[in-house]
């Protein structure tokens, strides 16, 4: 009895795996676009490749600094300043 106790409690913990963690898994994977992230937030993973108005670059702690950002060492990602939106467009 103390066996099928076990086996049962062992089947419900993966149970609850499969049901509460990969459904998080695979939307993190594979509907989560760190290059949206980017674009929406300012906040760059290290390694993704950007196109700014000097050109392609590679976030790193470099390329970071290089565009007045913020480098997070803990997480190694860089918090891009935001435009501040409305821009205003010079009147001639």
């Amino acid at each position: 009895m103390k066996i099928l106790f076990k086996i049962l409690l062992i089947i419900s913990i993966i149970g609850l795996f499969i049901i509460l963690y990969l459904p998080i898994k695979m939307f993190v994977n594979y509907w989560f676009d760190d290059l949206d992230f980017c674009l929406d937030t300012g906040v760059c993973q290290e390694g993704l490749s950007l196109n700014t108005e000097k050109g392609k670059i590679i976030v790193n702690k470099d390329t970071c600094l290089d565009h007045n950002g913020k480098w997070d060492e803990k997480y190694t990602r860089c918090h891009f300043p935001r435009p501040k939106f409305p821009i205003e467009e010079e009147s001639e």
